[in-house]
């Protein structure tokens, strides 16, 4: 049985590691030193190269690559190999950015899909509430409808990186008569708002 990738992966292998070579580590002092932002730039050259974003379409900051999943491994043993930026890791690329592509408005993918792949915004999660953990058919987390603004009114718990993000996705129920698991409204917070 012959468990090598074969000469087409070869070649691949080939590829990313001299892209690798030319991009990573930064040269010293790149982006001021900053290595958030170092990471930031080094995305944004490996998406344009096809090795981060594959799923994520061109017109949103991804590089649209079909799915291949060897290629997917090699590509994640090479970068490790270096221990250079992958995709930014969290709940925003995890969670949101597949519920955008899928169910969100175009100026919501547009305004935050390409950012949050490459690190530029980094997102906390608000489903779990004092109480009722995360069995979202227990959401007491209202949002109301006042005037033309959205108020939200409720606790939310265990939103692993808060202190980094700048923004929480949060479930709230905006419909009280509704079943339990339906009523439920996404909403899209800065951490800095009133409140």
């Amino acid at each position: 049985m012959d468990l090598t990738y074969g000469p087409e992966y070869d070649d691949f292998r080939g590829e990313v590691k001299a892209f690798l070579a030319a991009n990573w580590p930064p040269e010293e002092g790149a982006e001021g030193g900053d290595f958030a932002a170092q990471a930031v730039a080094f995305r944004r050259r490996a998406i344009a190269a096809g090795y981060l974003g594959r799923s994520i379409p061109k017109r949103y900051g991804g590089a649209e690559q079909s799915a291949d999943p060897l290629a997917a491994q090699i590509i994640r043993e090479e970068f490790l190999q270096v221990r250079a930026p992958m995709e930014q890791p969290g709940i925003g690329t995890m969670m949101l950015v597949p519920t955008l592509l899928d169910r969100g408005e175009e100026w919501m993918r547009e305004k935050w899909v390409e950012s949050t792949v490459l690190g530029e915004t980094l997102w906390c999660q608000g489903y779990s509430e004092p109480g009722s953990g995360s069995d979202l058919a227990s959401l007491v987390t209202r949002g109301e409808l006042v005037g033309d603004e959205w108020v939200i009114n409720g606790q939310k718990m265990f939103t692993s990186g808060a202190n980094r993000a700048q923004y929480v996705f949060l479930l709230t129920r905006t419909d009280p008569e509704a079943r339990k698991h339906r009523g439920l409204t996404m909403f899209l917070v800065p951490l800095d708002a009133p409140g």
